[in-house]
């Protein structure tokens, strides 16, 4: 099913953060993260298909790993957004113990602190204070023990 105004991966990415972002009494957007064409792109090896589709992702996926290891094909992108709209409470209960934080890393980000292309987007919650973060880390970050990095099924 085609949705007219997600034609871009860009404004996907925009849609689906609003949607999650509503839902959370505190949320955060760190500035750094843009996305415009020239900021956010899908990683090399991943084509931005429109529309709607079934995706089974393993939010838990890769605990500790850096998102450079995790091969192209299988890490996810848009569907942590859509899952972090369609359930608020998971990251509300994001702690980097019990619930891990999440890279998105079918994206990439080029930003101010980060080489080219080398940043990642991320979702972290803030545990008992009831808050989101969306920022961006690199992608071969070792200190992020704490993470995941999704992994998604077509269906």
């Amino acid at each position: 099913m085609l949705v007219p105004h997600l034609e871009t991966i860009q404004r996907t990415f925009e849609e689906l953060w609003l949607v999650a972002a509503i839902q959370q009494a505190k949320r955060c957007r760190f500035g750094r993260l843009k996305s415009d064409a020239g900021r956010l792109r899908l990683r090399s090896g991943i084509t931005h298909r429109p529309g709607l589709r079934w995706e089974v992702i393993s939010l838990g996926a890769n605990l500790g790993e850096v998102p450079a290891d995790v091969p192209t094909d299988m890490v996810a992108h848009a569907g942590v957004l859509a899952a972090a709209a369609h359930f608020p409470k998971w990251v509300q209960s994001m702690d980097g113990n019990a619930v891990p934080y999440v890279w998105m890393a079918g994206y990439q980000s080029s930003d101010h602190l980060h080489e080219p292309w080398r940043a990642v987007p991320y979702l972290m919650g803030g545990g008992s204070r009831s808050e989101v973060y969306l920022n961006t880390g690199a992608d071969d970050d070792p200190s992020a023990t704490c993470w995941a990095v999704p992994v998604r099924w077509e269906r």
